[in-house]
């Protein structure tokens, strides 16, 4: 992984956000929790391990440990979101920040302070659920006229967005695939959503061909 440069002086100002590609002051975060709260424009991402997430976190911010997120890609936004990457110091995020970069997210920005340093009333303890996914945009169009009794079976549901995101609604949904790779990363998107059981994920098992 190649070595991050230095950090750049802070923004700041109440009419402006550091831009992606950029080390965030710890008052610039700040300003953009008490402006937008949980619901900004920019996807927190803690990357340190579960304990220090669960102890304090930034207002919205959900846990990506760096040392699963090589293979938690599935975790993450879809690339044309903003992210910013918070780590135990700056070097490390800043390091995250261009390696995002390098896998297709163009906006990417780092904490360029330690997450401790957050003042207290922007901070909050336990684990947040991880809602920076996003179900297929049709789907998403659609859902609120879908009809919420009954089973809802997802065919080939992959990773499970779009599963999950049915059964946040209230529904009670079956996810079906073939691959167990993909039934893997379900299960683990399910538990990082906060569902424990409205999904039910099942490999579906191919019929052997007639001689």
């Amino acid at each position: 992984m190649k070595r991050p440069d230095a950090s750049p002086p802070p923004v700041g100002g109440h009419d402006r956000e550091p831009p992606a590609g950029r080390g965030w002051a710890v008052r610039d975060l700040e300003e953009h929790l008490r402006r937008q709260g949980r619901t900004g424009r920019w996807c927190l991402v803690d990357l340190r391990g579960l304990a220090a997430h669960r102890r304090a976190h930034p207002l919205g911010a959900v846990p990506v440990p760096a040392s699963r997120l090589s293979r938690s890609l599935f975790l993450l936004p879809p690339r044309n979101r903003r992210l910013l990457l918070i780590a135990r110091d700056a070097d490390v995020a800043a390091s995250w920040c261009r390696w995002c970069r390098e896998k297709g997210w163009s906006e990417v920005a780092w904490l360029a302070g330690s997450p401790t340093e957050i003042a207290a009333g922007l901070q909050q303890s336990g684990t947040e659920p991880n809602r920076l996914w996003e179900p297929a945009s049709l789907l998403r169009r659609f859902e609120p006229q879908l009809p919420r009794n009954g089973l809802a079976c997802d065919l080939a549901c992959g990773s499970g967005r779009n599963a999950i995101f049915l059964a946040l609604g209230g529904r009670e949904v079956l996810g079906v695939d073939i691959l167990p790779d993909a039934l893997r990363q379900a299960r683990v998107l399910a538990r990082a959503a906060g569902l424990d059981h409205e999904l039910r994920i099942r490999r579906s098992r191919p019929r052997p061909r007639r001689a």
